[in-house]
C-alpha cells in the first residue's frame, strides 16, 4: 500500500475502479481515518460534541441558508399532513 500514499483523491474517480482497486483504497482510506479518531480515555475526547455554525456562514446571503426553514409553503400536499 506504500504506492497509495501519494495517491490523489480529490481528482481521481474512485467509480471507475476495478472492485480489488477500490478494496486496496477503501483499507487506506480506513487507516488513515483511524489514525484521528478520538475514543473515550484519548486526551481530547468529547462526547456527544456539538458544533455551531451559524457564525460560520455570516457572509452567506441569509436567503441561501433559509432553504430548510419551511418560507416557501405555498405547496401542501393532503397525504402528507
Amino acid at each position: 500500500m506504500s504506492d497509495l500514499k501519494k495517491f490523489d483523491y480529490k481528482n481521481t474517480d474512485l467509480n471507475k475502479m476495478s472492485d480489488f482497486q477500490l478494496q486496496r483504497h477503501k483499507q487506506n482510506m480506513e487507516k488513515e481515518f483511524s489514525k484521528n479518531v478520538l475514543k473515550p480515555g484519548d486526551k481530547g475526547f468529547e462526547y456527544d460534541k456539538r458544533v455551531d455554525y451559524s457564525s460560520h456562514n455570516q457572509d452567506v446571503d441569509s436567503d441561501e441558508n433559509s432553504w430548510d426553514e419551511g418560507k416557501d409553503d405555498d405547496y401542501f400536499d393532503d397525504d402528507f399532513a
